[in-house]
């Protein structure tokens, strides 16, 4: 999936097209940043740093958004 696929669903999960902190503080996502990588226990999303630990941290909440997204999708 594309960043700007993710970036849509993510969208989605929230009805507009807020950045990544407006994703992570309306859906409530627990984010645990370490030196590494960024996780989001609950959902199951790893993502490392590598050279850029914001941006991986943009596309942690963004993957975390989306997959709550397909649970509630799932669910209806």
């Amino acid at each position: 999936m594309t960043d700007r696929e993710l970036l849509e669903l993510a969208a989605k999960a929230i009805g507009n097209d807020g950045d990544a902190f407006r994703l992570m503080v309306n859906m409530h996502l627990p984010l645990d940043i370490e030196d590494y990588a960024t996780h989001v226990y609950p959902l199951g999303v790893h993502v490392d740093h590598g050279d850029d630990p914001e941006a991986a941290t943009r596309r942690a909440i963004v993957l975390a958004a989306v997959e709550m997204w397909r649970r509630m999708e799932w669910h209806q």
